[in-house]
C-alpha cells in the first residue's frame, strides 16, 4: 500500500468511524480468507483477513467487498440487519448496504 492511499484510507476512516467505538452502523466480515473493499464507493479503502468488525458513526451507506484469492469464503452484514451476504466464488465481490 502506498504512502498516499494509507493516509487516504485513515483520514476516510477517521472521518467515518466513532472514535469511541459507539457507531451507528457495524458492517461484520467473516472470512476464511483475505478481502480487500471500499466504502461508499469512494477513496476510503478496508483491507484485510479473516474476521473483522468496523463501527461508522455516520455516513455509512455501502461497502463493497472483494476476495482477493479463489478459495474460501467471504460474507459480511450490518449487524442490525442480521442478513448474511456471502460468496465463495474465486476472487468474487459481494456489496453489503445499509
Amino acid at each position: 500500500m502506498t504512502a498516499r492511499r494509507v493516509l487516504a484510507t485513515a483520514a476516510g476512516l477517521l472521518l467515518l468511524l466513532g472514535a469511541g467505538g459507539c457507531g451507528r452502523t457495524t458492517l461484520e466480515i467473516q472470512s476464511d480468507t483475505c478481502w480487500q473493499g471500499t466504502v461508499n464507493k469512494t477513496q476510503i479503502y478496508l483491507d484485510g483477513c479473516g474476521n473483522k468488525t468496523y463501527k461508522f458513526s455516520s455516513g455509512f451507506k455501502c461497502a463493497r467487498l472483494n476476495k482477493r484469492t479463489g478459495e474460501g469464503t467471504l460474507r459480511a452484514r450490518i449487524r442490525k440487519k442480521q442478513v448474511w451476504i456471502e460468496t465463495t466464488v474465486p476472487y468474487g465481490a459481494i456489496d453489503v448496504c445499509n
